[in-house]
């Protein structure tokens, strides 16, 4: 029944029920939405120097949310120095950065920090 709409995808039992139903009522099936938004961006892991001078996974590369904390922004952003939050700050009050507050934290989108390498890439290009 479905299977013109959905070539080559794989459906569950649930999926398939839900899909008829909703052809059964006239509408157009679609293709239901995945429970988490990922983009293909990705956190990279921390590491540290171990004795021995070789790098230690201390946490592994994982996901990147669509709100980041600003130690997970700082991740992103690859920042190198030594008070990253100052940095942040400094985006935020001076460049245009974006961010939102909830609770006692402030928390980054993923799409404002992505504009605001963009920004600053074009105008210090290297």
């Amino acid at each position: 029944m479905l299977k013109s709409l959905h070539q080559g995808t794989t459906r569950t039992k649930l999926d398939l029920r839900q899909e008829d139903l909703v052809e059964a009522q006239g509408y157009t099936a679609v293709s239901p939405q995945p429970t988490f938004a990922f983009a293909g961006a990705i956190l990279p892991g921390r590491y540290t120097r171990g004795a021995n001078g070789y790098l230690i996974e201390v946490e592994p590369s994982r996901p990147c949310p669509e709100l980041l904390t600003e130690d997970e922004a700082s991740l992103y952003l690859r920042l190198n120095v030594k008070n990253p939050g100052d940095t942040l700050r400094y985006y935020r009050e001076h460049r245009g950065l974006r961010a939102v507050q909830i609770s006692r934290q402030v928390l980054y989108p993923r799409k404002e920090l992505d504009t605001l390498w963009h920004r600053l890439m074009e105008e210090n290009p290297r």
